[in-house]
């Protein structure tokens, strides 16, 4: 305990166990699966600004479909704060907060629903390829997070602010 009585991680009213090989393998895949998912997140929104000089004017006359018949559109700032949100989780699933595998699992479903009231989606054939292999690293995370060994190190967080 410190001066503020915060109990810290290693101390013996927060006792840390040494992880096994297996969990330290387990987490190392996680984390790399976390890289790559945000990584590739990141290109996918970013794919626009990136391969400009790659589309004929055909292309971006088909682009320009996109988000058509939605049900409802995000304002620009929500999602520049949804990017950055997604960066600040990654973070914390790199870290094994508890607070990121919530905050984690909220957004993949809010992704869900958003993709299904976002209207028609025309995108390129990468762009198509790379979300949905950003689907399936999440699932994936997911289930690491709260069906495997590592569900156990998001719960032995002991800081107050890591709820």
């Amino acid at each position: 305990m410190n001066e503020s009585n915060i109990p810290i991680e290693g101390s013996t009213f927060c006792p840390v166990a040494k992880p096994t090989s297996d969990e330290q393998g387990i987490g190392a895949f996680f984390r790399g699966l976390v890289i790559l998912s945000t990584f590739s997140y990141l290109v996918c929104v970013f794919s626009p600004w990136l391969i400009p000089g790659c589309l004929f004017a055909e292309n971006y006359d088909l682009l320009a479909w996109d988000g058509r018949t939605a049900a409802f559109t995000l304002p620009a700032w929500i999602e520049r704060a949804l990017v950055a949100l997604w960066i600040a989780v990654a973070v914390g699933l790199w870290r094994f907060n508890r607070w990121a595998r919530g905050t984690f699992l909220a957004l993949t479903v809010l992704s869900l629903i958003m993709t299904a009231l976002g209207g028609m989606d025309v995108r390129l054939a990468f762009e198509a390829v790379l979300e949905d292999a950003v689907a399936l690293i999440d699932g994936v995370i997911l289930a690491l997070a709260y069906f495997s060994p590592l569900k156990e190190k998001f719960a032995k967080r002991c800081h107050p602010l890591e709820v």
